[in-house]
C-alpha cells in the first residue's frame, strides 16, 4: 500500500523540521520586535519593526499551512480504519481478501457510496484496477454525504 521503507524501532521516530523551523522564525521575530522596542527612535528600530512584522507574517503562514496535516493524517487513518471495518461486514467473502489490496484513495473515495452499492462498486475498482479517486467518486450512484470532513 505505501511505497516508504518498512518501519521498525530504528526508524520509526521522525524529527519535526516544519515546526523547528516555525519555532525559530518565531523566536527571531520576538527577538526582531524585541530590538525595535529597544531602538524604537532610530531607522534601526523601524527597519526592524518591518522586518519584525514580516517574520510574522511569514510564520503565521506556515503555522496556518501546519496545523491542518495533523488533522488530515488522522482523518486520513479513521476512514482507513472505517473503510476496513465496512468492508468486512458487507463484502462477499471472495472481495474481503482482495479488498485488503485497496489504496488509501481509492478507500477515501469509495466511502461515498451506499451499503447497498459499495460491494458492486469495490468489485469493480479491484477488477478494473481504478485509481482516480474522482473516477470512483463519479461511479457512485447513490451518494451519501460526508458533512464532517475536515
Amino acid at each position: 500500500m505505501s511505497a516508504s521503507p518498512s518501519q521498525n524501532f530504528s526508524n520509526h521516530g521522525r524529527f519535526p523540521t516544519a515546526f523547528v523551523v516555525y519555532a525559530v522564525l518565531l523566536l527571531c521575530a520576538a527577538i526582531d520586535l524585541a530590538l525595535a522596542w529597544i531602538w524604537r527612535d532610530s531607522a534601526w528600530g523601524a527597519i526592524c519593526l518591518h522586518m519584525g512584522v514580516l517574520l510574522l507574517a511569514i510564520t503565521l503562514l506556515i503555522q496556518h499551512a501546519l496545523s491542518r496535516t495533523p488533522l488530515l493524517t488522522l482523518q486520513d487513518r479513521i476512514i482507513r480504519l472505517e473503510s476496513e471495518v465496512r468492508c468486512e461486514r458487507l463484502l462477499p467473502e471472495d472481495l474481503k481478501e482482495r479488498a485488503r489490496g485497496l489504496t488509501l484513495r481509492q478507500r477515501i473515495a469509495s466511502r461515498f457510496a451506499s451499503d447497498a452499492e459499495f460491494p458492486e462498486l469495490i468489485r469493480k475498482i479491484l477488477d478494473e484496477n481504478i485509481q482516480d479517486g474522482k473516477t470512483i467518486k463519479q461511479l457512485v450512484k447513490d451518494w451519501q454525504a460526508d458533512h464532517q470532513r475536515v
